[in-house]
């Protein structure tokens, strides 16, 4: 055992070995101070560094026994050198607030870090260890100091300005800046808490002018790949997303190119797109590389990219979208993650095909072909400029349908209110809409008032689906959901009851607030009879009334008084609402008033049948030729009652001025029979009655009903009485339109055929027991004319034609039949094309005799001696077009010419018939406010390539 003494002794003779110095030679000895001498177990080729250290070496485990033994050597550790370079900087920090350092210490600061970046795992890492920094000689503590490279690339030219000081770069002792070496330094100032960097690029920047990120083959091994790794994770997200912005070299291309790093691809996953720019990623680098924003997996951001890239390209090939859009469905359906749809559609591009360009997903419309308002939501796909995908349109895309609902396309589950306010906003102002007239946005087309009334009853459906989803308010669900009768139909008392309850009240209040459409800062139109588009003003009123006979007779204050379309006034209970539109039928009242001269008779016999059939014993069934009918209204106030004085003034009265066939007021049933003498006219208006008390009342189907009053009528013999009813000269009788059904499609039953009385037998209107099939040697002209009259869009008034014309011949003769009869059928054809075939019949509007040369089988109601070729209700307003809220009834005398009409040369006969027949419309003035009386003259009508529309005059 060695005592003190023998370590002694040994000290004393020249056996030790200073570090580097292979001569052996005394211990260094100073009596006046303790040396700072030490040994160490670890590497023998460790170099020290600080001057202030001695390290002796040691050749045996005797020296070093004697060494330690004596008072003058310790043992130096690891830990014991962290300690002392602690120690170190803590003074070396004291003293630099008075002494600048030198070049020498910070070097010596520098072998101090590199030292301890060693030995990181046996670091206090809050401790303040110094850190050279750029721009000053002075030293300070790591967390205070920011990091100056991220991944081996310098990014002090991209730090947001701070107060901070920026570490010293190049590091110390980084061998020809390799990367390994810098990754090494960033991860052990990071673990020390050094200042995060957060990065910015310029407005402005160019990808030249960025510094390239290190590709990844040369992060060497998993190890390094691992560091790249963390130091990634420590930085802050705006960072990251600048160095997604940064370049790196595309490996695959033989000129090198560079692309940015989050539009770069794993060369593995778009190995067929040679375009984009792609690179080499070892499989230890694979997480690192999708850290950094490299598209590396079929996940979302590769998918979006991917499909990015191919609409900046303008790429066709619908494979490869398909290709992608099914990596990205499987993606989502399995991950069932939420992202930020908005941003990705507004990057996604899709080609399609049907119109061979490309569209944002943004700009998709996904609809199935047998949706409920399929033709609302072609137009608002119209108006939104939306391309559609559905199983007939851009179909490829369709087995997508689920993967686009996802994304957030839009479908026809997402159209809102919104969608379908603007869409009526646009249409308003699209002047392809109206006619060309005046500002080119005041009269609507046929087609404009089409699609307005397609999304006005869009925007009721949705109103209506709205409504049912709020549950919460009770009041309004309960009202206008629960309240609603399944079956009545418009006009009855049970749905003018609904109607009411939720209009110009706290209801409809409530369902404009529910619906937000007022609002939205959209002035929507509403949809008037006379085909204009209004909004409401103060100065003006609009009313919606169900019955347009009744507007024709309130239209008379044509300044004062706007009317919605009865069809939107019919089908959009809950848009009116919405917009404060109030009914006449809830305003008004209605006087029936009996006249000496117009006594009303009592039908005891149809009496009967009418309660037997409706099952009820107060019905009264009576006749007169007309109905004395007042329309009492008040712009002010809802008529409650007549007997309020002070309100007579402002009580507006209307006498009715129309050709009802009956009025039912309660119980009591008025057939109008005019100056009808033959039962089986009267029976038709029985019919139609009995109908409509079934059909609003019991509310049973139409047709239904309508068989049902036909068996039962038929059975009746007495149409005519004499036995006045209890209505006959008393005092005028006052009701409520709840009170009143009108005639519902009486037109439908003039045309009828019955047998009336015993053992009768009911007859059915060839038309429509048979289809209505044009004469075989007619059947070529029939098709030829229909292709040419959907030409003759614009009828052209009393036009010349003094150019190219030649000598023209009028039909009126017996030689000149065959062209009287073709420009009967063309104008014929003329009507269907824009009327329909069901609204415009042989029987019901061609008169002539000429008509059985075309449908010989249409033999009833034809009469050359009325004075007219043709007779029509112009609903439509195709041949007048009246300011006033009225459509008029219209005569058509045809007149047809060889070659072209010309007015100063062309020569045509009217017979006696046919003067009469215009001179009554003439003479008569109320006649004149609901007729008109036309000739209209067809061209070449020997020629069925050329025959046409020539001219129409309002005689």
């Amino acid at each position: 055992m060695m005592t003190s003494e023998i370590s002694s002794k040994i000290l004393q003779i020249p056996i030790f070995l200073l570090q580097n110095n292979h001569r052996r030679q005394y211990l260094p000895m100073n009596n006046n101070k303790n040396l700072l001498l030490f040994i160490s177990d670890n590497n023998p080729q460790f170099r020290m560094w600080k001057k202030q250290l001695t390290l002796l070496q040691y050749s045996s485990k005797s020296e070093r026994t004697a060494l330690l033994k004596s008072n003058h050597v310790q043992l130096l550790t690891e830990e014991r050198m962290i300690e002392i370079i602690r120690q170190n900087h803590l003074q070396v920090a004291v003293s630099s607030l008075v002494t600048i350092p030198n070049t020498e210490l910070i070097e010596e600061i520098w072998e101090d870090l590199f030292y301890l970046k060693s030995h990181l795992d046996k670091l206090d890492k809050s401790t303040p260890f110094l850190v050279p920094v750029i721009g000053t000689p002075n030293l300070i503590p790591i967390q205070n100091a920011i990091l100056p490279t991220i991944l081996g690339i310098d990014i002090q030219s991209f730090i947001h300005p701070i107060s901070s000081s920026i570490i010293a770069f190049p590091y110390h002792n980084t061998h020809n800046c390799q990367l390994i070496d810098i990754l090494q330094w960033e991860y052990f100032l990071l673990e020390m808490n050094c200042q995060r960097a957060s990065i910015y690029l310029p407005r402005n920047y160019s990808i030249t002018k960025l510094p390239l990120l290190p590709i990844l083959t040369m992060f060497t091994d998993e190890k390094y790949a691992r560091l790249g790794e963390l130091i990634l994770s420590y930085q802050r997200e705006n960072t990251k997303d600048c160095l997604r912005q940064f370049p790196i070299v595309d490996d695959s291309k033989l000129v090198q190119q560079i692309s940015p790093v989050s539009a770069t691809f794993d060369k593995v996953i778009v190995h067929d797109l040679p375009s984009l720019p792609r690179i080499t990623i070892p499989s230890y680098g694979r997480v690192l590389a999708k850290n950094l924003g490299i598209c590396v997996e079929y996940d979302l951001c590769t998918c979006v990219n991917i499909l990015q890239l191919l609409s900046n390209e303008k790429n066709t090939n619908i494979d490869l979208y398909i290709k992608w859009l099914s990596h990205l469905q499987l993606y989502v359906c399995q991950q069932h993650i939420e992202w930020d749809t908005k941003s990705s559609l507004l990057s996604c591009q899709l080609y399609l095909p049907d119109q061979n360009d490309c569209y944002s997903l943004n700009d998709l419309l996904i609809i199935s072909n047998n949706e409920e308002h399929h033709n609302g939501i072609l137009l608002v796909s119209k108006y939104f400029k939306l391309q559609l995908i559905s199983s007939s349109i851009n179909q490829i895309y369709w087995q997508f349908k689920d993967l686009f609902h996802l994304l957030g396309c839009i479908s026809t589950s997402t159209i809102t209110i919104d969608h379908i306010c603007t869409t009526i906003d646009l249409a308003s102002r699209d002047k392809s809409n109206f006619f060309a007239l005046g500002d080119c946005a005041t009269t609507l087309t046929e087609n404009g008032m089409e699609k307005m009334i397609v999304l006005y009853q869009y925007l009721e459906d949705s109103i209506l689906k709205y409504v049912k989803k709020n549950m919460s308010n009770t009041e309004l669900y309960d009202t206008i959901v629960t309240n609603k009768h399944p079956t009545a139909s418009y006009g009855s008392r049970e749905d003018l009851e609904w109607r009411f309850s939720f209009t110009c009240n706290s209801l409809s209040q409530q369902l404009k607030k529910l619906t937000d459409i007022q609002s939205q800062g959209k002035k929507i139109g509403l949809l008037t009879i006379n085909r204009q588009i209004i909004t409401k003003k103060l100065h003006k009123i609009i009313y919606a009334c169900l019955e347009t006979k009744i507007i024709q007779n309130l239209s008379k204050n044509i300044d004062q008084r706007d009317f919605i379309l009865p069809l939107i006034a019919r089908t959009c209970p809950l848009v009116l609402a919405t917009f404060d539109i109030d009914y006449i039928e809830r305003r008004c009242k209605v006087q029936w008033m009996h006249n000496s001269h117009n006594l009303e008779f009592s039908l005891k016999q149809l009496t009967k049948i009418f309660r037997t059939t409706l099952n009820d014993s107060e019905i009264e069934v009576t006749t007169a030729k007309y109905a004395s009918v007042t329309l009492l209204l008040s712009d002010s106030f809802v008529i409650d009652s007549l007997n309020e004085q002070n309100n007579q003034d402002e009580i507006n009265r209307y006498m009715i001025d129309s050709d009802y066939p009956f009025w039912i007021f309660k119980k009591t049933i008025l057939l109008c029979t005019g100056n009808k003498k033959d039962n089986n006219s009267k029976a038709i208006i029985a019919i139609s009655a009995l109908t409509t008390l079934l059909h609003k009342r019991k509310h049973l189907p139409f047709e239904e009903a309508k068989s049902i009053a036909q068996q039962k009528i038929s059975t009746c013999i007495a149409f005519r009485s004499e036995h006045p009813s209890c209505f006959a000269s008393t005092e005028s009788t006052i009701y409520s339109y709840s009170d009143l059904l009108f005639p519902t499609d009486h037109h439908s039953f003039e045309s009828m055929i019955i047998s009336i009385g015993k053992n009768c037998t009911l007859k059915q209107d060839l038309e429509k027991t048979t289809i209505t099939t044009v004469a075989v040697d007619r059947i070529v002209e029939d098709k030829i004319y229909r292709n040419r009259v959907k030409t003759q869009n614009d009828i052209q008034r009393n036009m010349n034609m003094t150019n190219n014309w030649k000598d023209s011949l009028i039909v009126d003769g017996i030689e000149q039949l065959r062209i009287g009869q073709n420009a009967e059928h063309f104008f014929f054809a003329y009507l269907q094309n824009h009327y329909g075939s069901i609204d415009v019949t042989p029987t019901k509007n061609w008169r002539s005799s000429s008509r059985l040369i075309i449908y010989p089988q249409c033999q009833r109601n034809i009469d050359d001696s009325v004075g007219f070729d043709f007779e029509l209700h112009d609903t439509r307003e195709v041949f007048v077009r009246e300011s006033r809220s009225t459509t008029k009834y219209c005569y058509f005398e045809v007149k047809g010419t060889s070659g072209l009409f010309n007015e100063e040369y062309t020569r045509f006969c009217i017979s006696q018939n046919e003067l009469d027949t215009c001179q009554s419309i003439v003479n008569d003035r109320k006649r004149q406010e609901r007729e008109a009386y036309f000739i209209v003259i067809i061209e070449n009508c020997l020629d069925l390539e050329k025959i046409s529309f020539g001219t129409i005059i309002n005689w």
